[in-house]
């Protein structure tokens, strides 16, 4: 029988692959920024003391850390997009660490700078914005810094925590490395008793399987792989967990939930509300999986029949240059500058498509202020995959806007918007697709996709957000 393994980087059409040539040209320009950036950093450690001594001189200031803070930008997103290529390749696992470690040796040189900030009187800060006029530009962020003073630690603490980064960030990596580059799911047999290694790009094209032993084996096969590391992604998490409570515990905050909310302010009220008003509707989740189990014709659902689509009769397989099409029809309404954008980042190396051996699962979109955005798709003809596509191309042009309209310090929107745009380009989709179904098969079938969104962006998305608050809380308590 055949045997069908992903691909390696080098097989995949340059086409279909993003151009990360838009932020270094190579590795050599890379690391001529990496020395620049050393340099940069010798010069802001002189400016510890100076940043009440007059307007001019905090907006200079100010400046030189934006500055070093665009470059280690830069110098981050490369090393982590290569590394996403493909997580096994020992050149790009290294030049990730040293542009983090850059990072973390920026953010103790800096530490200083927010502690010495509150030290300035909001009396002192005003008249320095009234002596210098382009100082005006930051006068939110003061007093988004004012607002979170007293979780605002000395100076010398400050550096300690800054210098601890390294430590904090351990867990994360461990995991990145583990489930991408390391793991292994092995072969299973697809309908057509054909051998196919299982990898998590695939997963999602087995779960939808109308063959139930396939969805059954994908899910057994994937799992037990992971089951098999349970105590290791335990203590990973366990670690991670414990982090969050120690950074908030050392800024006095009265939770992590607290610590992580307050940097957008969000009071936990907003939080606990979600988690109470999804729980009230649970039966209307409820009803939609007995609905599930009985067109499936089961006695009883399990996880591996969750995704598959109600509709046997209809099958989309969307290719990717479909794909763009409908989903540049589908968001005609958002304007001819926005499709103009969009057309731009299918055509000029913004988005890196296909799965291959090693690289990042799942789908991001991701970039720094001085480039344009790019997307990282695992894209399998799904039509699941069709509406990712619309999801991160709506963070992409968001983040585009964002940074053509706002100045550096305020172009990062919050994680509380985040999903705003994104979602308006799924909701565009739905719509323009049931417009145009052929049949009432069609119809059913895109009906029951935006179900199966409805139902992965509302209750699951609220049940992870319900499972992190307990797990922390349990380490708060000691449990």
């Amino acid at each position: 029988m055949a045997v069908n393994h992903s691909p390696k980087r080098d097989e995949i059409e340059a086409r279909f692959k993003w151009n990360l040539q838009d932020i270094y040209n190579d590795d050599a320009a890379w690391e001529n920024d990496y020395e620049q950036m050393k340099t940069m950093l010798l010069k802001a450690a002189q400016l510890q003391g100076t940043l009440g001594q007059s307007g001019p001189q905090l907006l200079s200031a100010l400046q030189q850390i934006e500055s070093i803070d665009r470059r280690g930008e830069k110098l981050v997103v490369y090393a982590k997009m290569r590394r996403d290529e493909n997580n096994a390749d020992n050149r790009y696992q290294a030049l990730y660490d040293r542009a983090e470690t850059l990072m973390i040796e920026a953010g103790s040189t800096m530490s200083f700078v927010t502690p010495e900030l509150t030290e300035i009187s909001q009396e002192i800060l005003n008249q320095f914005m009234e002596e210098c006029e382009d100082l005006k530009l930051y006068r939110h962020m003061f007093d988004e810094i004012f607002r979170q003073k007293e979780h605002v630690l000395s100076q010398p603490e400050e550096k300690i925590l800054a210098q601890s980064a390294d430590l904090s960030l351990a867990a994360g990596n461990i995991f990145t490395m583990l489930n991408n580059a390391d793991i292994k799911f092995g072969m299973i047999r697809d309908e057509n008793g054909q051998e196919v290694e299982l990898t998590k790009g695939r997963y999602g094209r087995f779960m939808e399987s109308h063959d139930r032993r396939v969805r059954e084996e994908a899910f057994h096969a994937l799992y037990s792989a992971y089951g098999k590391l349970e105590n290791t992604l335990a203590s990973s998490l366990s670690a991670s967990v414990k982090k969050d409570v120690f950074y908030a515990r050392v800024r006095k905050y009265p939770s992590a939930l607290h610590a992580s909310l307050q940097q957008d302010n969000v009071e936990v009220e907003v939080y606990d509300r979600l988690i109470e008003s999804v729980h009230s509707y649970m039966n209307d989740m409820y009803r939609y999986l007995k609905l599930r189990r009985q067109i499936l014709n089961l006695d009883e659902l399990h996880m591996y029949d969750i995704y598959v689509p109600l509709v046997k009769e209809y099958q989309a397989e969307v290719p990717y240059d479909k794909a763009r099409e409908q989903v540049l029809e589908a968001l005609q309404p958002l304007g001819e500058e926005y499709l103009s954008i969009l057309k731009s980042g299918f055509t000029r190396g913004w988005i890196d498509v296909y799965e291959n051996q090693g690289k990042t699962s799942g789908a991001y979109s991701w970039g720094c202020y001085d480039t344009h955005p790019y997307v990282l798709l695992n894209y399998d003809n799904k039509l699941d995959d069709v509406f990712t596509l619309a999801h991160e191309m709506g963070h992409a042009l968001h983040s585009f806007y964002s940074n053509r309209h706002q100045p550096y310090v305020y172009s990062q929107y919050t994680i509380f918007l985040a999903e705003v745009a994104s979602t308006v380009n799924e909701s565009l989709l739905i719509d323009y697709l049931l417009k145009r179904s052929n049949s009432r098969e069609e119809r059913i079938y895109l009906i029951n996709h935006y179900l199966e969104q409805f139902r992965g962006t509302v209750y699951r998305q609220t049940m992870f957000a319900e499972y992190e608050k307990i797990i922390h809380e349990m380490v708060e308590q000691g449990k």
